[in-house]
């Protein structure tokens, strides 16, 4: 029953709001790119934490991720805030899996 559970969850925060702004923001990555090769893939990942927290119109997410590059793959630890239910990236932590090394990717604030 609880591994019944933990895949639903693990099914439905692939398709939330908050992961396609984090998969978005990723592939949209230059440093990425540069990391991984172009992204093929990107999933929640079996390990690290997860969590969507949302109140209203507002939120907060952690997502743990698992990104197939072409030329390398790498884990993501991406942190998301939302106001009236529209998801931003507030920070992105890269490891490249055959590299010891964390990076952060740079975050561009949106234009008003």
């Amino acid at each position: 029953m609880a591994l019944g559970v933990a895949i639903s969850a693990h099914i439905s925060m692939a398709k939330s709001d908050a992961f396609i702004a984090a998969e978005s923001f990723l592939r949209s990555s230059n440093e990425m790119e540069r990391l991984v090769g172009s992204v093929r893939e990107i999933s929640i990942s079996n390990v690290g934490e997860s969590f969507i927290n949302e109140t209203g119109n507002d939120g907060r997410a952690k997502l743990s991720l698992t990104i197939s590059g072409e030329l390398a793959s790498a884990d993501a630890e991406v942190n998301l805030t939302s106001k009236l239910r529209v998801w931003r990236v507030t920070s992105a932590d890269i490891r490249v899996v055959k590299e010891a090394k964390i990076v952060s990717l740079p975050i561009k604030e949106a234009a008003h």
